[in-house]
């Protein structure tokens, strides 16, 4: 499974020279703001999560998604694996717009500590 596979969601934990990159998945993280089915929210607001969980290890980046669609097929907008944002991450202007419905994941990715 690559870094930027969501299907398993959660947190991918890595660690370099274990098996091809050791990789693991601890949990989901939560959407926190805006909740699930908030309304009249502006184009220029904050996703934010909650916080990264996990013991030994280091949360080293994150990535944010932004689709039109329920299934979460039709991807608007997405971050890449954006180190600074961790737990929110301000929706770049003209990214999303006014009187649509849009739906969005976090994937919080950590790094074993040594």
């Amino acid at each position: 499974m690559s870094k930027r596979d969501f299907k398993k969601g959660g947190v991918l934990a890595s660690q370099a020279g274990i098996g091809g990159g050791g990789e693991v998945y601890l949990r989901d993280p939560s959407n926190v703001v805006p909740s699930s089915g908030a309304t009249d929210q502006s184009v220029t607001l904050t996703l934010e999560s909650d916080s990264f969980l996990g013991t030994n290890i280091t949360h080293i980046a994150s990535e944010w998604q932004i689709f039109s669609d329920s299934g979460l097929n039709n991807l608007v907008h997405e971050s890449g694996e954006d180190a600074v944002n961790l737990t929110s991450y301000p929706v770049p202007s003209g990214a999303i717009d006014y009187n649509t419905q849009y739906y969005w994941r976090v994937r919080h990715i950590g790094q074993l500590n040594s």
